[in-house]
């Protein structure tokens, strides 16, 4: 009798060989497929250029940056900005597909940051200053860019741009960097009390 319920007992508490095999291979399938997604190479990047990832991250702020070139042709002056009901009458080319903008060393480029407000009402934020990975190649550009002590608004329905510049010294060292802002939302009453003068 004791030995027919230690059987039991034993056969029991085991799982069916399929459920134990079949675990591990899932879980080392999905491991995989997300290695497979951490480490895709991105294009490779043309012989001589440097290539400029931009990054806007919001905080506490529902809109999204985008990056455009300008119009083939278009003569917009550097920071140059404005606001309109219909993206027809503002200087904005093709986008700049992720952010991703190649460039020649010792070369400016000018293009467009643009942002639209979806909602039916006013959108305010600024931009921190921004940060550049790896730091080691923080040294050799300047871009002239949004983060400029300056809260920006966007109306309700409308689409803000605002002509930015990246300049490239000729003695850069690397072929990738990213540059980085904050974006940072505020309500009305603290986009006037920042505006008052000191």
């Amino acid at each position: 009798m004791r030995f027919c319920l230690l059987l039991a007992v034993v056969f029991g508490c085991a799982k069916p060989p399929s459920a134990v095999a079949q675990a591990p291979v899932e879980m080392e399938h999905h491991v995989m497929e997300e290695a497979a997604t951490a480490t895709a190479p991105s294009s490779p990047i043309p012989e001589g250029m440097i290539r400029i990832n931009l990054a806007f991250v919001p905080h506490e702020f529902d809109g999204q940056m985008a990056t455009y070139f300008l119009p083939p042709g278009n003569q917009s002056k550097l920071w140059e900005m404005g606001t309109s009901a219909s993206e027809g009458q503002l200087p904005i080319g093709d986008e700049i597909v992720n952010g991703a903008l190649e460039v020649k060393p010792g070369s400016a480029t000018r293009f467009v940051l643009v942002m639209r407000n979806t909602t039916n009402a006013p959108m305010y934020f600024f931009a921190a200053p921004h940060h550049v990975n790896p730091v080691q190649l923080s040294l050799g550009f300047k871009f002239k860019c949004l983060c400029i002590n300056h809260a920006f608004e966007i109306p309700a329905g409308h689409t803000w741009y605002r002509v930015v510049e990246l300049r490239m010294d000729d003695g850069f060292k690397g072929n990738e960097i990213t540059i980085e802002h904050a974006l940072i939302g505020l309500d009305e009453e603290r986009k006037k009390a920042f505006e008052m003068p000191h």
